[in-house]
C-alpha cells in the first residue's frame, strides 16, 4: 500500500486530510485516472471528530465516496485515522517527519474478478498516490498568499501569512514582512492553545497589534488548512488579544475591542494635509481619533469627487502627530464607488511603509465607531457596505454590521477571502 514521508508536524498532516479543500486541476497528478478519464478528486470533509463521523469525498462527474469513522478508538490527529474504506496511517520517523500510510480495500465480484481487480487496484493506487501527494505539497507548504475584502481574485488586500514561525526570531520576521512588500504579512508562531492561534502581524516596516485583513486571511488558512474539525469560529491571539473570527456565508466577520474615542484637528489644518479645501471636507463633523486596537484619525469629506482628488503631504502630517494626533488618516464620504455600496473610503498610513492601503479592516472598525458615535447614519444599528482601494487598482469591499446601546459597542467587520497561492519559503 502507498505512503509519503512529509516534512510537518502531526496537525497540519491531519487537517489536510480530514478536510481536503478545492483540489486545482494543475494539481492532479494522476497519470493512469486521466488517460483513463476517471473522475478526478475535487474535496473531501469531515462533518466532526470522533465514532461515526461522516467523510465526504467529492470527485468529478458527480462520484462520491462516502467514508464513516469506525473505531471509538480514533481521534483525528492521533496515530490512526480509520473510514469504512481505509485507513490512514501516521508514522513518525523523526522529530521533522512523518510517514502516512493510505490503506484501502475494495471487494470485487464479476466474472472476471482477476482481470478486474488488477485494474481496479491499479486505478486505487493510481488515485491514492495522487492525494498523498496532495496532502504532502499542502502539509509542506510553509505560507500563503490571500486576497480579503474581495470582490474575487486579485482584487482586495494582499496578504501573506507564514506557517510554523516558532522558531523565527522577530528581525528575521520583519525582514520577511519587508521582502513580501504587501501591506501586511502575518506569522502563526503556535498551533492552538487555550482556543486560539497566537499570531503576529507585520508591515514593510515595523510590528502592529492588530490589524483586520491580516485577521482575516489568517483566520481563513486556520480554519481551511489546521482545523481538525469542521468549525465556522477561529479565536486568533494577537498582541493586542484574542479577536475572534466567524464565518458565515463565504463571508469572514471579526469581532472589534470596544472603541476609543481620542483627540480632534482642525478642520482647516486637514484640508491642508489633505490637499483639499475647507468646503471640501464635512464641518458639521469633527475630524477625530478613534481605536478599536489600532488609532485612525477619520475625516469626512462631502464628496467622492473630493474623496478621489486627496493627496497626503506627509511632512505636514509627521509634523500634526507631533502634537499627538495618530499618522494614519481614513477619509470617507458618504456614496459609494459602485451602487451597492453606502460609503467610500480612502486610508492612508506612510508611516507604516504602505502609502495607501486597499482595504482596511481595523481602520474601517474605528469608523464604524466614529460613525455610531456621531449618529451619522441617524440609527443605533448599522448594516453597510464600504468600497476601498479604487484609487490604486485594488477594489475592495468591506462589511460592516454594527450597534451601539448607551457607551457598549459591538462592532462586526467583514469581507470576502481567495486563496492565491501556496509555497515554500526556503
Amino acid at each position: 500500500m502507498p505512503y509519503i514521508d512529509i516534512e510537518a508536524p502531526a496537525e497540519p498532516i491531519w487537517a489536510n486530510l480530514t478536510r481536503v479543500s478545492e483540489i486545482d486541476q494543475k494539481d492532479d497528478t494522476g497519470w493512469l485516472t486521466r488517460s483513463l478519464g476517471f473522475p478526478r478528486p475535487l474535496r473531501a470533509e469531515l462533518n466532526y471528530n470522533g465514532v461515526g463521523a461522516y467523510r465526504e469525498a467529492i470527485f468529478t462527474n458527480g462520484l462520491i465516496f462516502h467514508e464513516t469513522v469506525l473505531d471509538e478508538h480514533v481521534v483525528v490527529g492521533g496515530k490512526f485515522f480509520d473510514v469504512l474504506t481505509g485507513t490512514y496511517q501516521l508514522e513518525k520517523l523523526n522529530e521533522t517527519t512523518y510517514r502516512l500510510h493510505l490503506y484501502s480495500f475494495f471487494k470485487m465480484n464479476t466474472t472476471f474478478n482477476f482481470y478486474a481487480s488488477w485494474w481496479a487496484g491499479q486505478i486505487m493506487n493510481d488515485i491514492q498516490v495522487n492525494i498523498l501527494k496532495i496532502i504532502k505539497q499542502r502539509a509542506e507548504n510553509t505560507f500563503f498568499i490571500t486576497d480579503v475584502f474581495s470582490l474575487k481574485r486579485y482584487t482586495g488586500n494582499q496578504l501573506a501569512v507564514f506557517t510554523e514561525c516558532d522558531q523565527l526570531t522577530t528581525e528575521e520576521m520583519q525582514q520577511i514582512a519587508r521582502e513580501i512588500n504587501f501591506s501586511e504579512t502575518t506569522f502563526i508562531t503556535s498551533l492552538k492553545e487555550d482556543g486560539a492561534y497566537r499570531v503576529r502581524i507585520f508591515t514593510p516596516t515595523s510590528e502592529v497589534d492588530f490589524a483586520g485583513h491580516p485577521t482575516l486571511g489568517t483566520a481563513y488558512i486556520l480554519r481551511n488548512y489546521f482545523e481538525l474539525n469542521a468549525t465556522d469560529n477561529i479565536v486568533l491571539n494577537l498582541n493586542v488579544g484574542k479577536i475572534e473570527v466567524n464565518y458565515k456565508q463565504q463571508v469572514y466577520w471579526m469581532t472589534h475591542r470596544q472603541p476609543v474615542f481620542g483627540s480632534h484637528c482642525e478642520h482647516s489644518e486637514m484640508a491642508d494635509i489633505l490637499n483639499l479645501s475647507v468646503s471640501e471636507i464635512n464641518t458639521n463633523l469633527p475630524i477625530q481619533e478613534v481605536s478599536t486596537g489600532l488609532p485612525f484619525t477619520i475625516v469626512p469629506v462631502n464628496s467622492l469627487e473630493a474623496l478621489k482628488k486627496i493627496k497626503v503631504e506627509v511632512d505636514k502630517l509627521y509634523k500634526l502627530s507631533e502634537r499627538g494626533l495618530t499618522k494614519g488618516i481614513l477619509a470617507f464620504c458618504p456614496d459609494g464607488y459602485m451602487e451597492n455600496q453606502d460609503i467610500a473610503s480612502r486610508v492612508f498610513v506612510s508611516h507604516l511603509g504602505i502609502p495607501e492601503d486597499p482595504a482596511t479592516g481595523s481602520g474601517t472598525g474605528c469608523l464604524a465607531a466614529y460613525l455610531l458615535y456621531h449618529n451619522f447614519m441617524s440609527m443605533p444599528e448599522i448594516k453597510i457596505t464600504i468600497g476601498q482601494g479604487y484609487e490604486i487598482g485594488r477594489p475592495s469591499e468591506l462589511y460592516i454590521a454594527a450597534k451601539a446601546d448607551k457607551n457598549q459597542y459591538d462592532i462586526r467587520i467583514g469581507g470576502k477571502v481567495f486563496e492565491i497561492a501556496q509555497g515554500e519559503w526556503f
